[in-house]
């Protein structure tokens, strides 16, 4: 294949025929089921899981940090706040990384452009959580927001793709559950309740759906949703 070796793909050429054809894209594109496709998908799903167990760990044992009432972006506040804006950086880089990988996993139907683009969106806005510390409430629920919709993107593609329909149930329940828990989240900031509880529901939804559908594409050994469910 044209710009490719067996030495760059993954799954090696053996196992085409169960994979399917590797598709090469424009210049500057990520060339479809190439290591560097598995690898910026499989970042976008650990950089999630890693981000959420450094916030746990950091608020379970920070000295007067209650992590069941208080944002986990209060973290990057006073001593030791160093390892979370680290934390909201390295996470907002991911998910910009990851965006490339979208690109062609759903590339020829619906959010093949939006839903790279608001991984973008959302990977600055962790950013800018972590860099401004001090505004990190609302860059933080902003990129929240974001992911919000980008579950809506993907319900919506595998509603429309033959033996992904399951999955597309799946994304609207998600997509559900993380506005709910992110309005809760408001509701009990207000009241003084145990708010940071359910802000931190709404930050593992995301990266329990990323988690799943890696697994998923793991199992079928091909990284992408074809836009008439061949695949």
């Amino acid at each position: 294949m044209t710009g490719t070796t067996q030495e760059s793909q993954w799954p090696p050429a053996a196992d085409v025929s169960r994979a399917g054809t590797r598709q090469a894209g424009p210049p500057g594109r990520v060339t479809a089921n190439s290591r560097a496709h598995w690898g910026m998908l499989a970042g976008g799903a650990a950089g999630g899981v890693i981000f959420n167990a450094i916030s746990l760990a950091d608020g379970t044992t920070r000295h007067g940090y209650d992590w069941v009432s208080l944002p986990l972006g209060a973290l990057s506040l006073g001593a030791g706040g160093t390892a979370q804006i680290v934390n909201f950086i390295l996470l907002g880089a991911g998910t910009c990384a990851s965006a490339l990988g979208w690109r062609p996993t759903l590339a020829g139907g619906p959010g093949a452009v939006w839903y790279p683009r608001l991984a973008v969106a959302a990977g600055l806005a962790l950013i800018a959580a972590g860099v401004f510390s001090a505004s990190h409430n609302i860059a933080a629920y902003l990129s929240l927001a974001v992911m919000i919709a980008q579950l809506g993107i993907l319900a919506r593609r595998f509603n429309r793709t033959p033996g992904w329909r399951a999955w597309g149930a799946g994304m609207w329940a998600a997509c559900g559950l993380m506005a709910i828990f992110l309005i809760t989240d408001g509701i009990l900031t207000a009241a003084g309740g145990p708010a940071g509880v359910f802000e931190r529901l709404a930050w593992l939804t995301p990266t329990a759906t990323g988690v799943a559908l890696l697994v998923r594409f793991l199992i079928a050994r091909d990284a992408r949703v074809s836009a008439d469910g061949t695949r």
